[in-house]
Order: structure tokens, then sequence, then C-alpha cells
């Protein structure tokens, strides 16, 4: 501040009112608003006070820029706050959305006022918070292979929380109140969990489960035929039902001198008679099962007299003696003429 006295002698200042502060003759503000300087003079010996001579006048704010940022989003259920960024940098910013003090927590579009809070700046800046809605997943486990007689509770999860809804896509099946899932006969069936979304979430990619339903393999075959020792024997196992191809197996022993093969066919030469109750086992190929117990009937063979006959130690010819139907012949020829 400067002033002159028509005395010449030196003037003082001082802050009748306003936000205002005096360090010597330099003047600062502390704010806004009307200040009041007074600039006086004492006098001395020789001369008499002046008369104060006051000025009045008005500070203003500094203006201040206002960067408004983070306005594209995604709902995550929390709230969803803008930011501010100012120049000068460091200065409060106080924001309003849709004129509410509160950041949305809800997906939408919101008009964003940002006002500078400083006693010393003043500025703003508007724009629009968008909320995007947020994607989604369902989580549906698979589904086993099912008997038409079975009944499935069906449940699904979306990432979101909202409920999932089921539909049959493909094959004979029904679902009742929601989620109670029953078959009407044997097929593919494939079923489909949807969530179709809100205000605040997409629709989630539908998710699709299929699986079989079919009767379990059932042995056909009714009786096994009679066997003798020592004779070749062979029958070959029937199901119906399931799914192929099917695989075969036992449970206990067969007579000595058969085995069974995957593919149903029993064979070999039974070395010892007898009544032989057998459990029979067949597999389809999405693993259900069924069993049957046969009896195989090994009679004794009365005609298996063998003879062998020998010249010089060397087996001349081997031939089986009585009514048996299979009969191998092995020979020797001498060809020493000395003997």
């Amino acid at each position: 501040l400067t002033a002159t006295a028509s005395s010449g002698l030196p003037v003082s200042f001082a802050v009748a009112s306003g936000p205002a502060s005096l360090n010597g003759a330099t003047l600062t503000f502390s704010g806004a608003g009307s200040v009041a300087i007074v600039a006086s003079q004492a006098g001395n010996e020789n001369w008499n006070p002046a008369p104060d001579v006051t000025n009045a006048f008005s500070v203003a704010k500094a203006v201040a820029a206002v960067t408004l940022n983070g306005l594209a989003q995604t709902y995550d259920g929390t709230a969803r706050s803008a930011a501010a960024a100012t120049d000068p940098v460091g200065l409060s910013v106080v924001l309003s959305y849709d004129g509410e003090a509160a950041p949305p927590t809800h997906a939408g579009s919101y008009a964003v006022v940002g006002t500078v809070d400083s006693g010393m700046y003043q500025g703003g800046a508007t724009g629009s918070l968008v909320v995007a809605a947020a994607n989604q997943t369902i989580a549906f486990p698979a589904i086993g292979n099912q008997l038409p007689t079975d009944t499935v509770e069906l449940a699904a999860t979306a990432s979101s929380g909202l409920p999932v809804v089921f539909s049959v896509a493909a094959g004979p099946a029904q679902i009742a109140e929601g989620t109670s899932l029953s078959f009407s006969g044997t097929g593919p069936v494939s079923i489909v969990a949807s969530q179709a979304g809100d205000g605040n979430w997409n629709p989630a990619v539908p998710v699709t489960n299929t699986f079989l339903v079919s009767e379990p393999p059932e042995i056909t075959t009714a009786s096994m035929p009679s066997g003798m020792e020592r004779m070749p024997y062979s029958a070959t196992l029937a199901a119906v039902g399931g799914v192929s191809p099917y695989q075969w197996s036992i449970e206990g022993a067969l007579p000595p001198g058969l085995s069974l093969a995957t593919n149903g066919e029993l064979s070999g030469r039974p070395t010892l008679a007898g009544t032989y109750p057998v459990t029979f086992a067949v597999q389809d190929a999405v693993g259900r099962s069924g069993q049957r117990i046969l009896d195989i009937v090994i009679e004794a063979n009365t005609n298996g007299i063998y003879t062998a006959l020998y010249h010089r130690g060397q087996p001349l010819a081997t031939y089986a003696v009585g009514d048996a139907l299979d009969y191998q012949f092995e020979f020797a020829i001498n060809t020493d003429t000395t003997g």
C-alpha cells in the first residue's frame, strides 16, 4: 500500500473490515468479500493529525479449472463415485449426482456437478456419470446319464445372484415347478439354464447340459447250452436295451477250460463235468449294467479213452475210441528199413 500526507509525514494503514491482513504495507487476503483499508497520519508538534482516509473495495475469488474424471463405470453393487482434478492442484471439489450428494449405486446415467470448495478459488465443471450394467455368468453343473424313471432337481447359480430359469431344449423331458425334471422316454436330453438380467445386470450367456436317458441293458439269454468234457464248447450271450457296444464279464468262475470274451462269446474245451451257476454281467457304453445267473451243465465224456501206438519209442499213431465226434490223429512214418 502507498499513501502520502501533505505534511510529508509517513502514513500508516489498518484493515477496517473484511478478509484481509497487513504486514507492514503489504496487504493480503484470506477470502472473498468487501474490504476497507484506513490510511492515517497522527501529526506531530508541527502538524495536526490528518483526517483518516478509507478505501473500500471488493475481493473476488480466483478462478480454478476443474476436470471431472471416472465418468464411465460398471455396476458392482457399491456406490460409484466420480473424481475431480483442479488447477491449481489440491483444491477441494464438492460433487453432486442428479442434485444429490450421495453417489449412485445402480446402473444408469447421472448428471454430475463439481464445485470448488475454497475460500480463495472458485470454479466448477459438469458432466455425466454413466454406470453400465455388469456382465454375469451361470454355473450349471453337468447332469449325469439318467434312467427314464429318474427325477432330477435342477440347480444352477448366476454370478449376479439373480434366479436362473431352466428349459428343455431337446429330448423326452419336462420341467415342473421350475426345477423338477422328469422324463417321458429314452434318448438325448438338453437342458438350458438362462438368466435374463435386469437394470444392473446384462443377460447371461445360456449354459446347456446334454445327457442320455436310457434303460439299463437286460440279458435276454434264458439258458446256456450244455457241453461235454474235452469237447469244443461255444455260446454267445445276448442283451437288449442300454447303449451299445456292450462289455461282458462274469462274477465267479466258469467251468474249467472255458473263457468269456468281452463281446459275449463263450468258448473253449471244458475239462470237468458238473453244473456251474455263473453270474453274467453286461455293461453298456454309458456305464449302466445288468446281471443274470445262468447254469452251464458239462456232461461227463464216457467215450474219452485214448490209445497211443509206439514204434521204437516214437509215437506211431494216436486215436480216440468210442462215439466221440471230435478225433485227432497224428502219424509218424518210420523210414528205417532195417528194423
